[in-house]
């Protein structure tokens, strides 16, 4: 049951199921096994690139940054630039309608706020940000009035459809978002990322104690590069497993039956930290060899009481390897290989499928019901979205 939550069928999918070439020092093998596996964690039915809601169609990817300056304001130059993004990541969220205002200082009255989005039909794009999402960084000038501040603001679709680029929002007492954050400017000293997480009322969600409500996780990023080096993070948006996770790597690993002497070992995240990778959690960057082979194996654990690290009993997915491929028609923002230079973001989202004993118990989301794990695997199963963070900046 326990091995049901996440694992596929034989080996995931969109992973290269051989082996190839082995890293010839153990130590470098040991730092790939943790790109590796973080990309593992957890791959959808469909991949990389999940169906969306028939009521929420659009890309599954990516919103391009729109309107930037609020007309009402007239401030003296800027002191610096504010660089925001958002992921959506609500589990079956609606298409969101995003509203951003200024409050030029502390005292002062918030401007109007104005919406920002792309209209794109040839990428399904209608101003709003789909499930799942992340913008590139908008840019936004920072002044230096005491207590400036940038507020977004974020409206299901149904409630507030976009009307164009700049077009006045209504005043949050009369339609109250579904989430808003206010970002204080004087104290954002790198770019930062809005994820936006949780379960809004309606989704097709089961919570064993009950579901994360919808909710604002700041990320302060670091697009700092490392030549000839990768650097990642993840950043776990999966509500509703039973356990945190951790991550386990095999040098010597080849195939089922020929897994070598070196038993799996715990990589991420770091010894002193005993809880795992739990919901809205993000861990720190690591840095990493380029990756465009598998040196190993690759596990995903629960981190739960009693079993001890990489106890097969609690072996969540796995084995996994890498390169990871992707659908051609995603964009470059979406990595297919971890390259030199990279700064990655890798987002884990969805949720796990509801409690099955045949196909037609899964048949509401035209998901299947794994055998022998008697989970649903559908649309909304726990996906990764890799995302490249300096591609994004724009």
């Amino acid at each position: 049951m326990v091995q049901g939550l996440i694992k596929k069928e034989g080996q995931a999918l969109f992973f290269s199921k051989a082996s190839q070439r082995q890293a010839r020092n153990p130590q470098k093998r040991l730092r790939l096994g943790m790109c590796a596996a973080v990309l593992a964690i957890a791959v959808s039915a469909s991949g990389c690139n999940p169906t969306p809601s028939p009521a929420d169609g659009g890309s599954p990817y990516d919103a391009a940054p729109g309107f930037l300056v609020d007309p009402e304001i007239t401030l003296p130059s800027p002191s610096g630039v504010l660089r925001l993004r958002i992921a959506h990541l609500l589990v079956a969220g609606p298409n969101l309608t995003m509203c951003f205002s200024i409050r030029p200082g502390r005292g002062a009255p918030e401007t109007t706020g104005r919406m920002v989005g792309t209209v794109d039909p040839s990428r399904g794009l209608d101003g709003t940000l789909p499930y799942p999402a992340v913008t590139p960084y908008l840019n936004f000038p920072v002044y230096p009035s005491p207590g400036h501040a940038v507020v977004v603001r974020f409206y299901p679709r149904e409630r507030l459809p976009f009307a164009s680029l700049g077009a006045p929002c209504p005043q949050p007492e009369g339609m109250p978002p579904l989430l808003e954050h206010v970002v204080e400017t004087a104290s954002v000293t790198t770019p930062i990322t809005l994820v936006l997480a949780g379960v809004v009322e309606g989704a097709p969600v089961r919570c064993v104690r009950g579901c994360p409500p919808p909710r604002v996780i700041v990320l302060n990023d670091d697009l700092t590069t490392a030549p000839g080096q990768v650097r990642l993070r993840l950043i776990q948006g999966v509500p509703n497993l039973i356990a945190p996770i951790h991550v386990c790597f095999d040098p010597d690993f080849e195939a089922p039956d020929r897994p070598g002497p070196a038993p799996p070992q715990r990589i991420l995240p770091p010894e002193d930290d005993f809880d795992g990778i739990g919901f809205g959690e993000v861990t720190p960057y690591i840095q990493v060899p380029p990756l465009s082979s598998t040196p190993g194996a690759f596990f995903v654990h629960l981190t739960v009481p009693g079993p001890p690290d990489c106890s097969p009993s609690t072996l969540a997915l796995g084995p996994i390897t890498l390169p990871f491929p992707v659908p051609e028609t995603a964009p470059p923002e979406v990595a297919r290989t971890l390259d030199p230079g990279d700064v990655l973001s890798l987002f884990a989202f969805g949720r796990v499928g509801d409690p099955c004993r045949q196909d037609s118990d899964c048949a509401a989301l035209g998901g299947r019901c794994l055998p022998m794990r008697m989970i649903c695997q559908d649309r909304l199963s726990p996906s990764m979205l890799p995302w490249k963070d300096v591609r994004g900046v724009r």
